[in-house]
């Protein structure tokens, strides 16, 4: 494909719209990670090995995690291994790859916009060869515009938003591919579309809408009868065919299907599915030409009438948008065109049941990304129609002018817009003070705090959400279950500990955190947990039994410290260790000497207690220890006559008997097993002998029936 400029065009428009681009967005370099951030780069494993590559193109997005999802997009973490391996942990070198993938996206829209005036408008485009027409300054400030538009931020400024920026700038370079040679693009030209077309799909599944929109251009480019229509058409999407038949097999080995994961929960079904709908495209449309009160997390319930006034606008606009889209059909194609790419990449945001989210957050501002241009070109086709009725110099400028001074204002808010997502404090401090009332931005704003180590605030926060939501704790617990299944134990700490600040008086919290620590090789931090799990409910058998055994493992006299791995992971800051004088220890070395003299032999354990329950009590545990190994003890006897339901037989094929896939150090087989009829991640007692010759007790978090949704989406 000829990559030089066009004639009478030249490089200055380009790059006049790619410094733009990169101009508004600049200041967003040094940001932190914000949102799926963490998830998707900070916080995944595979971005350490370089030979996790392939896996990305075998499973769904949130395959790394243990989240299923109907989403097959293996681009966006092959970009973020690659960057992993050159740059680290800088978020800058990740969020360059956005800004130039903005940056090429825009230019791209100056060049279909002006390829498709001189195709569907010759008179207004550079038929002659020269430039300056009306298309050409339109085009240009098609490109000015979409570099600029305040509702791209949230797509390019935030890491992950690579999957949306990336899938337009391939799917407008696949358009461009064929409006280079329209009628006559060639072999080279047809294999320069499909492949764009298919990067395009391997970032996000919008692009699958662009055969659509390019069947469109070849429907209406030219006159003539349905045979030669369908004859230009059929040519103009063979290689967007080509493409599908590499991408659709990908896409059902990696997902089982094309779809498979069913999303039929209450919350996201509509009462009426065709108002919430008409309520989403009424929004898109007035955030596209009004771009304020922009928010990462949009808390609008649907409307519940058609009466309502909310119903009335959504519908008049949808109303303007079909008279404009028949007008079009029989009078002017490129409208007619731009309305295409404008409602079909719309389309999957407004499949309410394919959406992760409820239907009251089913808005973003990151699926306008792509359909923003036909928007853009939409106001552009429709501002030069009515320039060639009025054929006058004068109104030509005051056009001109009145699209630099819109571009001048979405510049500066995008501007005063990208300073929202400096991180994740920022960015849900703006979301709850636009949406007070979601339970998700309080959520994310106590994660948010938790992370910075202010859990003062966290704790309002998070009371804040769970006021909001009493389901909150589920969540969390099941979300920390589904990671430690993958190995994720620091992950799922921050889940157990959050639940127990929302939940203190529930033991299965602290429980499940003691399991996770004991799977770091951290087993003071979980006796410490075992501990608040015993305090919370003293008869707890499971964290009785743990917690014994936990004692019977450590040394004797050791100082506990549960606090310190705990305020690891949380980010306050390990505490500082105090050495021991040397001559206390021999001191209290002999006095226990002394007092194991006085006391005479040991006592035997108990008949028929077994070796384990005269092994829990051990010196220098605490004042607790003894009334904590009766319990224990007491336990296993209701255990073994019958009274507790027997411990399922551990199965450890699917353990890591090496250490955690995190980093932990390496540790006897343990695993996390689920069954039914028990509470939200109540734990049951496995046995499994230890190397020092105790039982051991692993515990098996169980998650709920129903399969809970996780409260972060992509």
């Amino acid at each position: 494909m000829d990559t030089r400029p066009d004639r009478g065009w030249g490089w200055a428009p380009l790059a006049l719209v790619a410094v733009v681009a990169l101009g508004v967005y600049a200041r967003a370099l040094p940001y932190a990670f914000t949102f799926d951030d963490i998830t998707l780069i900070k916080d995944n494993p595979l971005l350490r090995d370089p030979g996790a590559l392939p896996a990305f193109f075998t499973d769904n997005l949130w395959g790394a995690v243990g989240r299923g999802s109907n989403y097959y997009r293996p681009l966006p973490p092959t970009i973020f291994l690659s960057v992993y391996q050159l740059f680290g942990l800088e978020p800058g070198a990740y969020r360059a790859v956005n800004l130039l993938l903005h940056a090429g996206a825009s230019v791209l829209a100056l060049l279909v916009a002006r390829r498709l005036f001189e195709d569907l408008r010759p008179a207004e485009g550079r038929a002659s060869g020269g430039a300056g027409g009306a298309g050409d300054v339109a085009a240009l400030l098609v490109g000015l515009l979409f570099a600029v538009h305040p509702l791209h931020v949230e797509a390019v400024t935030w890491i992950s938003g690579v999957m949306d920026v990336g899938c337009a700038c391939f799917a407008l370079l696949a358009w461009y591919a064929l409006l280079r040679h329209p009628d006559r693009w060639g072999l080279g030209g047809g294999i320069a579309a499909g492949a764009a077309f298919l990067v395009a799909c391997l970032f996000k599944e919008p692009a699958l809408t662009m055969p659509g929109v390019v069947a469109a251009w070849c429907w209406l480019r030219r006159p003539g009868d349905l045979g030669t229509r369908a004859r230009r058409t059929a040519w103009g999407l063979l290689p967007f065919v080509a493409a599908l038949a590499v991408y659709l097999p990908l896409r059902a080995y990696a997902l089982r299907g094309f779809a498979p994961v069913a999303l039929d929960e209450a919350g996201h079904r509509a009462s009426d599915p065709l108002l919430a709908v008409v309520h989403l495209v009424g929004l898109y449309v007035r955030k596209l030409a009004l771009p304020h009160s922009l928010n990462v997390l949009y808390d609008l319930p649907p409307p519940a009438s058609w009466l309502e006034p909310g119903a009335l606008a959504a519908l008049l606009a949808v109303g303007g948008l079909v008279a404009l889209g028949a007008w079009a059909l029989r009078r002017d194609a490129l409208t007619a065109v731009a309305l295409a790419a404008f409602v079909l990449p719309l389309a999957p945001a407004l499949y309410l049941p394919g959406l992760v989210q409820e239907v009251r957050y089913a808005a973003a501002d990151r699926y306008t990304y792509l359909p923003s241009y036909g928007f853009l070109l939409a106001l552009a086709a429709l501002a030069t129609a009515w320039l060639a009725r009025r054929p006058r110099p004068r109104h030509a400028r005051a056009l001109a002018a009145a699209g630099l001074v819109v571009a001048l204002v979405y510049g500066g808010l995008a501007i005063a817009r990208v300073g929202v997502w400096r991180d994740n404090v920022t960015l849900w401090t703006d979301a709850v003070a636009k949406s007070p009332g979601a339970p998700p931005a309080n959520l994310n704003h106590g994660y948010a705090l938790y992370r910075a180590g202010r859990p003062a605030e966290a704790r309002a926060a998070l009371d804040r959400a769970l006021a909001l939501d009493p389901r909150l704790v589920e969540r969390m617990l099941a979300t920390g279950v589904a990671y430690s299944s993958k190995g994720l134990f620091r992950k799922a700490l921050i889940e157990f500990e959050t639940a127990a600040l929302l939940a203190p008086r529930s033991p299965d919290p602290p429980f499940n955190a003691g399991v996770a620590y004991e799977q770091l090789g951290w087993r003071d931090a979980a006796i410490g947990k075992y501990e608040e799990a015993v305090q919370r409910d003293p008869a707890h058998a499971a964290a009785l039994t743990n917690l014994g055994i936990a004692y019977a493992e450590a040394r004797p006299g050791a100082r506990r410290r549960a606090d310190q791995p705990r305020d690891r992971v949380r980010g306050v800051g390990a505490p500082r260790r105090r050495r021991a004088d040397p001559r206390a220890r021999r001191r209290g070395g002999a006095r226990r000497r002394v007092d194991r003299d006085r006391a005479g032999p040991r006592a035997p354990a108990a008949e028929g207690n077994g070796p384990e329950d005269g092994a829990v009590a051990r010196e220098g545990n605490g004042p607790a220890d003894g009334a904590v190994a009766q319990r224990v003890a007491t336990a296993l006897r209701r255990r073994r006559a019958g009274r507790l339901p027997p411990p399922p037989r551990p199965d450890f094929r699917g353990a890591a008997a090496a250490g955690s896939a995190d980093g932990g150090p390496p540790e006897k087989p343990r695993t996390f097993m689920r069954g039914s009829g028990l509470p939200i991640a109540r734990s049951i007692a496995c046995r499994s002998r230890s190397s020092s010759g105790a039982t051991n007790v692993n515990a098996s978090p169980v998650a709920p029936a129903r399969a809970v949704r996780p409260t972060r989406w992509m």
